[in-house]
């Protein structure tokens, strides 16, 4: 919390430090003492706890720099809202950037998810480890930044930015290891710039992840990328087509020396049976 003149302001106590939290959360809404009083006492608050919380409300007023109940930290008919007057709270113009990115083209989406990562600066309420309001809080703008950095990531690889594309589907994926649509954006731009070795890399970290975190495997959608970059490419040079084609054998090769292994007759799935032995190794 800063005052006007950039300066920081330190707040007494841990309690008035997490009804600002809450408060900050709420996008000027609004928030009830009742609400605010079963987060900060877990649901078992004091007897006396309406003259404690206000109190507190008493304290933090003072440290902000507030004055009074129409002050930036108001009091309502249903309890306290924190205004956007003077103040400035990362979260909420993190969600009005990603807001506008939802309304946005192509081209000017990837750019405002990109002002709303900025912001992004290590882990929401850090210091607030076991709340569950605060878990639920980071869970979901977990869940919209996933969101958006891989509908951003699917704009740019439209608009035929891999390097982008890449960029933002990875921070997604840095959030959520089991993204599979942002993954999907990594596979199909790797495979577009020619790099269909890492383009099948990235296919077995995401099956992997899949697996040890959900235990499902990888959607039809990504699983036919996946066998479009195992099939033969029509459009490759003879150089190409003989190089993937000698993998192919020696892959096969390798798999029928190995015990208790079937190995299928489709090129397609050989990958796959060689991603469960190591899965399992």
């Amino acid at each position: 919390m800063t005052d006007e003149l950039g300066g920081a302001r330190l707040i007494a106590g841990v309690k008035p430090i997490r009804i600002l939290e809450m408060l900050a959360l709420q996008h000027g809404e609004s928030l009830s003492k009742d609400v605010i009083a079963d987060r900060l006492w877990e649901g078992t608050p004091p007897r006396s706890w309406v003259g404690t919380l206000e109190s507190h409300i008493s304290t933090l007023r003072r440290d902000i720099g507030c004055v009074g109940r129409s002050s930036a930290l108001a009091t309502t008919a249903q309890g306290y809202v924190l205004t956007d007057e003077g103040v400035t709270v990362d979260v909420i113009e993190l969600r009005r950037l990603l807001s506008a990115a939802g309304r946005s083209d192509d081209r000017k989406r990837p750019a405002l998810v990109a002002q709303a990562l900025d912001l992004h600066q290590g882990t929401l309420l850090a210091g607030n480890v076991y709340s569950l309001w605060a878990e639920q809080a980071r869970a979901e703008l977990e869940t919209v930044l996933v969101d958006a950095c891989t509908e951003a990531a699917r704009a740019s690889y439209r608009r035929g930015d891999s390097v982008t594309a890449r960029s933002l589907a990875q921070r997604a994926i840095d959030l959520d290891e089991c993204a599979e649509g942002a993954w999907q954006v990594v596979i199909e731009s790797l495979e577009r710039d020619g790099r269909r070795g890492d383009a099948l890399n990235a296919y077995g970290r995401l099956r992997e992840a899949l697996l040890d975190r959900v235990g499902i495997e990888p959607s039809a959608a990504t699983r036919a990328v996946y066998a479009r970059l195992l099939a033969h490419d029509v459009n490759a040079n003879d150089t190409d087509r003989a190089e993937l084609r000698g993998l192919l054998r020696l892959l096969r090769q390798r798999l029928e020396g190995w015990p208790g292994i079937v190995v299928p007759e489709q090129d397609s799935r050989l990958a796959e049976i060689a991603a469960t032995i190591l899965a399992v190794a």
